[in-house]
């Protein structure tokens, strides 16, 4: 990947662990990445964003752990889907499509695990985290921000919670 390889020319990296995240377009383009060059990282994660509506439109050759994050009152990319210059599949078929192409138990529904407090303007423990049954080293989660819109103010917890997250994975 031409980005991740001029990075590596001039400062030293651990290339089995690198990772995306992108808030709206940039989750979608984290999401193409994912489906483009999972090989390259070891994580992505998505905020307010989808992957693509047509299972035939992402073929990742090798499996990625994901991270959906989307908020209930997001009124700019639903949590429910929409159709914007395409179909933009909801939150749960998007780590539903995610759950299938890495070999999770699809078919069953997501575990809920726990609710962590990530958003400063939502009052108490608003994030539902979700969780598929995986294959060991991979993840499929969905963190379910209740109350929470497309562009909303992370407290200080989201920087650690989300970084948590991804330093789990290596490739």
């Amino acid at each position: 990947m031409g980005l991740v390889d001029e990075i590596a020319a001039v400062t030293p990296i651990d290339r089995r662990r690198v990772y995306v995240f992108g808030h709206s377009n940039g989750g979608f383009m984290a999401y193409k990445l994912a489906c483009t060059r999972p090989d390259v990282f070891a994580a992505v994660s998505g905020l307010a964003g989808a992957t693509f509506a047509k299972r035939s439109d992402c073929k990742p050759s090798v499996p990625i752990s994901i991270l959906h994050i989307h908020g209930t009152a997001d009124q700019t990319i639903p949590i429910g889907g929409t159709v914007l210059a395409a179909a933009v599949p909801s939150a749960t078929q998007t780590v539903k499509l995610w759950a299938g192409y890495n070999g999770c138990a699809a078919s069953k529904p997501m575990k809920r695990l726990r609710n962590i407090d990530i958003n400063a303007t939502v009052k108490g423990a608003e994030t539902q985290v979700y969780s598929y049954a995986c294959p060991k080293g991979l993840n499929v989660d969905f963190w379910r921000s209740v109350g929470g819109v497309h562009s909303p103010k992370p407290n200080a917890n989201f920087p650690v919670q989300l970084m948590g997250w991804l330093l789990k994975h290596q490739r």
